[in-house]
């Protein structure tokens, strides 16, 4: 027993620094890549017009005319002896900022999982005792709407009521542990919202486990059930992916940070993404992917010490109602991909005699501050946002596909070596992808696209190797195999068509987070670029005008809701499918 958990643990740390070198070195390789210099960069900030030779000389005494492997490995040198270099920006010592900004986002995450857990339990144990269906219908809804509404437009709301109308916390100076309330509770209603119907389904399933009813008919009530057998059992099971999701909420923080003004390690990501200031991106990808991959590992080490992951009941619906809850989704996402083409104003075309104006005939919805048609907005921001969603989706389906069943070990050899290195890249969450991407090549719709589709084609990549590996040793491959069918046509005709439910349900939930992702980083400032019409900067100019017109930031907050909480259905009726 201790041996293999030893093995296990040293396999994981092998995969540990697998995703380290993997980022990191992703993060040299995209910052030589940019089109902006970073000796450039430094030289204009420092000196205003520098002459070639001033820039020259500053690109050698900061060593970036050494190769990339050079500059790399000297890096990583200077890491283990705990030397990070100085801000190009500020003159700060690397080691120095990060060790001040990175506890208060440890604080802040804390926070959120403490409010997390805390809301989960009880809600799933309220409901779970509760004798009718309606209330706990209710809690799924709310749940619902809680994954498709986005962490930042809450903070928005939060701060507009709290801090604005009702004067009870402050947007500046926060230092305080009381302060990281409020963007813990933001962070935390997604959490919330996601793994409490998942408790729910799991108390469920346990009661109708055959201890519950020896238990129950040796006179134990169901509050002592609830408490003593059904509450660990399934909370057990669900600690892995929890744990996980710290992971998750220490990249969420870039955005909440920022928005609240607490100067933490998202906040401080943003600024120097923004300066293009190397050798701190370069340190802060370094310690978010550490951080995210702790997380990721002490997850797996709970999941291998539980031995198996519990599944969830799923509740069953009728045949035509799960295809209304499929198709009128499909209908919408449709509407929003498509909706331009009825636009009735150009939305870029600016009126300042027009603006804030009232809806009428002409503006529908009104205008902006510039006198822009805010339908007109909506629609091309629907088309902006699900044309880089639907085509990195697109993306990841074909080569996916193509990549996962080729790599599987149904047609290679097992491979330590692939396993860990697609086990380390897949650690790392989108928004870390985002962060190094937009650092290197600054923001733009063509840098979202590729950053989006590298990080979720790796993960779909490892759900068909692993689904691929599952169906090889079902019955009616061997059947398959024995009757003498080829590899490519097992792959095709037998295999493919019964992941593809899985697939479908994969992407939609992952466009679902892709929106979420782009218009929470156009709102903080690192979207798709000027003059793109995008959801996040449409939220981001409403939210200066709250005062004037507060009903104005509902329009795009709600095509967002709504897209992101379409996605969140469809995945959801595919998965319910897919248990029955």
């Amino acid at each position: 027993m201790k041996r293999d958990m030893r093995k296990y643990i040293l396999r994981k740390l092998v995969e540990l620094i697998f995703t380290l070198l993997f980022v990191t070195l992703l993060s040299f390789l995209l910052m030589r890549l940019s089109s902006v210099d970073p000796a450039t960069a430094y030289a204009k900030r420092m000196i205003g017009n520098p002459t070639a030779e001033q820039i020259e000389k500053i690109r050698i005494q900061l060593g970036f005319d050494k190769p990339l492997l050079v500059q790399y490995g000297r890096w990583v040198w200077d890491l283990l002896h705990f030397d990070l270099g100085v801000s190009l920006a500020n003159g700060h010592d690397v080691w120095t900022d990060i060790a001040t900004a990175f506890p208060k986002t440890l604080g802040i995450v804390a926070l959120a999982s403490i409010f997390q857990v805390v809301f989960i339990v009880i809600v799933s144990c309220i409901a779970f005792l509760l004798p009718w269906k309606l209330p706990k219908k209710a809690v799924r809804l709310l749940c619902i709407l809680g994954v498709s509404i986005p962490s930042f437009y809450l903070a928005t709301v939060y701060l507009d009521y709290f801090a604005v109308q009702k004067s009870l916390i402050s947007v500046a100076g926060n230092t305080t542990l009381l302060s990281y309330i409020s963007p813990a509770i933001c962070i935390g209603v997604f959490g919330t919202s996601f793994y409490t119907p998942l408790l729910m389904d799991a108390l469920e399933l346990e009661s109708n486990e055959d201890y519950a009813f020896y238990a129950r008919c040796r006179g134990l009530s169901e509050k002592r059930l609830l408490l003593c057998h059904f509450f660990p059992r399934a909370a057990m099971g669900l600690v892995p992916n929890f744990l996980q999701s710290i992971g998750l909420a220490l990249a969420n923080a870039t955005v909440i940070e920022s928005i609240f003004s607490i100067p933490g390690f998202g906040y401080l990501i943003v600024n120097h993404v923004l300066d293009r200031d190397t050798p701190m991106i370069h340190a802060e990808v370094f310690f978010l992917a550490l951080a995210i991959a702790l997380c990721n590992i002490a997850a797996d080490l709970v999941q291998w010490a539980i031995g198996r992951k519990k599944g969830v009941a799923k509740m069953k619906t009728k045949r035509f109602r799960k295809w209304c809850a499929i198709f009128i989704p499909t209908l919408v996402i449709i509407f929003f991909f498509v909706g331009f083409l009825f636009a009735p104003n150009d939305p870029m075309k600016s009126n300042l005699l027009e603006r804030y104006a009232d809806p009428s005939t002409e503006y529908p919805f009104g205008t902006d501050a510039l006198g822009r048609c805010i339908l007109s907005r909506i629609l091309y921001g629907g088309w902006t946002t699900l044309g880089i969603v639907l085509g990195g989706s697109l993306i990841v389906f074909l080569l996916g596909n193509v990549i996962g069943m080729v790599t599987s070990r149904a047609v290679m050899k097992e491979n330590a070596l692939i396993d860990g290195l697609i086990n380390a890249v897949t650690a790392i969450p989108p928004i870390a992808y985002l962060i190094v991407f937009i650092g290197a090549w600054g923001s733009g719709a063509k840098t979202t696209l590729v950053a989006l589709t590298v990080s979720y084609i790796l993960r779909y990549i490892k759900l068909v190797r692993t689904r691929t590996d599952m169906e090889m040793g079902k019955a009616y491959v061997m059947c398959a195999i024995a009757s003498g069918a080829s590899k490519l046509r097992i792959m095709l005709i037998h295999i493919f068509p019964n992941l593809i439910a899985e697939m479908i349900r994969f992407l939609c939930l992952s466009c679902a987070d892709m929106i979420l992702a782009i218009t929470g980083f156009s709102f903080i400032g690192l979207g798709l670029g000027d003059n793109v019409v995008d959801w996040g900067s449409m939220i981001l100019d409403a939210r200066g005008a709250l005062v004037l017109r507060p009903t104005m930031i509902l329009y795009p907050i709600g095509a967002v809701i709504l897209s992101t909480l379409c996605f969140n259905v469809i995945g959801r009726q595919l998965t319910t499918k897919e248990a029955e």
